[in-house]
């Protein structure tokens, strides 16, 4: 795998691991999903940033980064206390300084996860 797709495996793993939604309720990038006909679902995109060299001079390492935007849907009308209680799980299921490995590429939460 790449490191962009190590990267968005090892966010997409620990976002099957959430208990807190179906998984049939939780659209992953590249796979055929339907919306529910009720309730919550969570769509989620992930997006790879150019590499960037973080030391000084041409030799030093790059430095790969990406993140996955989770989306909390839900239909007009049913309000938005469930959508953000949920969006609350899933930025505790994300903490700031979180550590998860895929292919030997260890990936770190960098950002406190959240709305903007």
């Amino acid at each position: 795998m790449s490191q962009g797709k190590d990267i968005a495996f090892a966010l997409l793993v620990r976002l099957a691991a959430f208990t807190g939604i179906q998984a049939s309720r939780v659209q992953f990038p590249g796979k055929t999903f339907t919306p529910p006909a009720d309730g919550i679902w969570i769509e989620t995109t992930f997006h790879a940033l150019e590499p960037r060299n973080v030391e000084i001079g041409l030799t030093a390492p790059a430095r790969r980064e990406g993140w996955l935007q989770m989306t909390v849907v839900t239909h007009r009308g049913d309000g938005i206390v469930g959508v953000l209680d949920m969006a609350e799980d899933l930025s505790a299921h994300f903490p700031l300084g979180a550590q998860y490995t895929s292919n030997g590429l260890k990936v770190r939460v960098t950002k406190t996860p959240g709305p903007e």
